[in-house]
């Protein structure tokens, strides 16, 4: 299928095949993620939970219509890259392709020789390694929004650019069944910290509900809203996806 960009920033979809039971003329795409479980599922997101995504993407992270660079740093076939091409097709900025072989080498290339108005989707891991690769001078003096997803995020994962007042951090949490992420908390990178960061609020109109694990302080955490995926193409795999109190 693919996809236009309404007037207001908004996306929509042209029909195209759809996949196994799915409804075709509402998918916008399919993604395989195995998740903790090692099976790999096939999960459809619509283009309204796509929309829903982009929508509120926009509003919280505020990127300008143009005069700034988007790295595309990671892989298509993961979900998370999507905040950045989304980025791409709906504003006027400028995008950075890297070598799939060396792409956080060449971002930390790109960091040294433009720091400035940088808008990257990026992961925990990533951003250590390119902290490590930046010397202290380049870390302070890049600035922008760096948009963090896809593994847990530690003060750690950041501690180069502690203290670079012209970067804004957001930690930006949701499963694949989610789109993309639904979860997001804005990071203090004011002075130095360790352990877990916070994941944050949910954009408007999704719901989260805790559902305790044993008899400890853990539990798990339920997700309701606009955001969710369709449901999995796989046939054999169990939906996981239920009604709660009138919600999906």
């Amino acid at each position: 299928a693919s996809v236009e960009i309404s007037s207001d920033g908004g996306l929509q979809a042209s029909r195209g095949p759809g996949c196994g039971g799915i409804d075709a003329p509402r998918e916008a795409y399919v993604i395989f993620t195995s998740g903790s479980t090692g099976v790999p599922k096939g999960v459809s997101i619509s283009r309204a939970a796509l929309d829903f995504y982009w929508r509120n993407a926009i509003a919280c992270y505020q990127l300008p219509e143009t005069g700034w660079r988007i790295p595309l740093a990671l892989p298509a076939t993961f979900d998370a890259s999507l905040t950045s091409i989304l980025a791409l097709l709906t504003t006027r900025n400028v995008g950075t392709v890297f070598d799939p072989v060396s792409p956080t080498s060449d971002l930390a290339n790109l960091v040294r020789r433009d720091p400035q108005r940088l808008f990257l989707k990026t992961t925990p891991s990533q951003l250590r390694l390119l902290g490590k690769l930046l010397d202290a001078q380049s870390a302070r003096r890049a600035t922008g929004l760096f948009v963090v997803g896809g593994e847990q995020l530690l003060s750690e994962d950041f501690a180069a650019f502690h203290g670079n007042g012209g970067l804004m951090i957001f930690n930006e949490y949701g499963p694949t069944e989610a789109t993309v992420g639904c979860i997001v908390h804005t990071v203090d990178t004011s002075k130095a910290g360790r352990g877990p960061v916070p994941i944050g609020r949910p954009f408007a109109g999704v719901g989260t509900l805790f559902d305790p694990v044993g008899d400890g302080d853990l539990a798990e955490l339920i997700l309701s809203g606009p955001s969710l995926a369709d449901g999995y193409v796989n046939p054999d795999v169990p939906s996981g996806f239920f009604e709660h109190e009138g919600c999906r």
